[in-house]
């Protein structure tokens, strides 16, 4: 039974980081045969186009789905495995149609990285087998305890550091309603946006249009550096408070990240989030949003549950209000999270199942 991996590999990414994700994993069950970069694909030359694991058993695809059919150039598998994740309640017409087009020829059986976002697969592609695979956190996501010394005596300073990440120019992080609800907190502390170009130009945008007003000198917006996880896990663990207001997740990695560094996380327990956040998880508080879902600029006629700038305010305050209980709970449970959240333990079944295929 041997498995050739599909995926990017170049930066930090979510999609590279799954890929290492899955990489560890397989290699550990003595699964992996061999890797295909689809994002190195460019760079091949005629003849040294990478062979490893090509006639492998299982083919697993967790790269960008517009790159889906190098799986299918480039191997000759048994059974296909391929990660399908949504960011609103629809999915590309084109994806739906591509996908579809391999069902008559292969064995395919999609993947979703959250039961919600299963749900949304299983409506536009409902004839698929579907498996949940939930990501997972690397090793290096985990308690620093000088800066967890660090950030309290920085909090009994008067500071407040609250960490914000996106790399959608879209709706679905909720970096606009966090701003705006930033503002209207007096005396909030620091607020620190990390974003790719993309999404800081449309924020700006934004701003520009006076959705959100001028923003003061409390609020920082700069560009995302690719970091590798272990100066990616000092960057949260440097934070009182990372804040995730999103809309629309697949799975969201970031809030379970902090969680596995002891950090206390601000965010919403919808759409992916919900495969592992809740109003009881230690360590978080949920900010609410609208049972209903709202149009959201994701796709033509994508919806979304809708986040209120005041309902992130509130939890932020909550937040700074009982940061220092927050922060013990964070930290009590972050080896729970390591341990239960591990890519190895996310993808057991998954593997289990790799073992078993008949």
């Amino acid at each position: 039974m041997t498995a050739r991996l599909y995926g990017k590999r170049l930066g930090y990414g979510s999609l590279a980081t799954v890929m290492r994700g899955f990489e560890g994993a397989l290699t550990k069950a003595g699964l992996l045969r061999g890797i295909y970069a689809v994002d190195e694909a460019g760079s091949f030359v005629d003849g040294e186009c990478p062979t490893d694991g090509a006639d492998a058993r299982y083919g697993v695809y967790v790269g960008p789905l517009g790159a889906v059919g190098q799986m299918f150039e480039r191997g000759k598998h048994e059974h296909h495995f391929v990660m399908v994740t949504p960011n609103s309640d629809q999915l590309p017409e084109s994806l739906v149609r591509e996908i579809a087009g391999y069902q008559d020829r292969y064995d395919i059986t999609l993947m979703a990285p959250s039961a919600w976002a299963a749900v949304v697969v299983a409506k536009f592609l409902p004839a698929w087998p579907i498996l949940i695979v939930p990501h997972g956190v690397s090793l290096e996501y985990r308690v620093l305890a000088e800066l967890s010394v660090e950030t309290r005596r920085a909090f009994q300073e008067n500071e407040f550091r609250v960490l914000h990440l996106s790399t959608s120019a879209r709706q679905r992080k909720g970096t606009l309603e966090l701003i705006q609800g930033w503002q209207s907190i007096p005396r909030a502390g620091k607020l620190l946006c990390v974003m790719d170009y993309p999404a800081r130009l449309a924020l700006e945008e934004a701003l520009l249009d006076g959705e959100a007003g001028p923003i003061d000198d409390s609020i920082k917006i700069v560009d995302r550096a690719d970091l590798p996880p272990e100066r990616m896990a000092r960057s949260l663990a440097r934070s009182h408070v990372v804040c995730q207001p999103s809309r629309g997740e697949g799975f969201g990695l970031v809030p379970l990240e902090a969680l596995a560094c002891g950090v206390p996380v601000v965010a919403t327990a919808v759409t992916g989030h919900t495969e592992y956040l809740s109003r009881a998880t230690p360590g978080a508080v949920i900010i609410g949003t609208t049972k209903d879902l709202r149009p959201i600029d994701d796709l033509p006629g994508s919806r979304a549950p809708a986040v209120d700038p005041m309902d992130v305010a509130l939890a932020l305050v909550r937040a700074r209000t009982s940061w220092l209980e927050l922060q013990r709970a964070a930290l009590d449970n972050a080896h729970i999270w390591r341990s239960n959240w591990s890519w190895e333990a996310s993808l057991e079944p998954f593997i289990e199942r790799l073992k078993n295929v008949r």
